[in-house]
């Protein structure tokens, strides 16, 4: 049987782990929290597979430490994700799929890098808030990738190094926060020519 649930919202319940089929039959899913749930460690790789309609999901301040290409893969209509607060280090290529996505949100995962094609699919995305992370370098290519960034709030990571040389933006950033008081050298002039 077929359910019509449009949210689910599942807080700081000392949950340990979802079962994959968790949505299989719900045609209607469009808001998905699991967030706070400090005993969640690994969510199946194809847990939202069956909901491509889903618009908003938020899986913060739980224990995840592996980042499944496949969760979002399906998701073609997702517009917001925020992932904060888990231990997930990396970001694998091809995590993300919906060139709708405009919200992104991982600060506090203790990612130590960001590949220059992470973001080069989403066409769309306007918010990224990559703060209080570990990164030590930011390599601008992701931001040239990234052509509807507005807003970016890279602060409380430990950067000491990065190259604008090839820092070739379209469009103005209305909100730019970021590590650079901690970069040993920063040419600022080639950054706000």
């Amino acid at each position: 049987a077929n359910t019509y649930l449009k949210i689910f919202y599942l807080k700081d319940t000392q949950l340990t782990s979802l079962p994959s089929s968790l949505f299989a039959t719900n045609q209607a899913l469009q808001d998905v929290t699991i967030a706070d749930n400090q005993l969640l460690t690994d969510i199946p790789g194809g847990f939202l597979s069956t909901n491509p309609q889903i618009k908003t999901i938020n899986l913060s301040n739980n224990l995840l430490t592996t980042w499944h290409v496949e969760w979002f893969n399906a998701l073609v209509n997702l517009n917001q994700l925020i992932i904060d607060g888990n231990e997930l280090v990396t970001i694998p290529d091809g995590a993300f799929t919906s060139n709708l996505l405009a919200y992104l949100s991982i600060n506090s995962c203790g990612i130590k890098r960001l590949e220059s094609t992470t973001f080069a699919s989403l066409t769309s995305l306007t918010d990224l808030l990559i703060a209080d992370n570990q990164m030590r370098a930011i390599d601008v290519e992701i931001f040239n990738q990234a052509l509807s960034l507005t807003r970016l709030n890279a602060t409380q990571n430990q950067c000491i190094d990065a190259n604008f040389d090839n820092f070739d933006r379209n469009v103005d950033l209305v909100q730019l926060q970021t590590c650079f008081d901690s970069f040993s050298t920063l040419n600022v002039c080639e950054f706000f020519p």
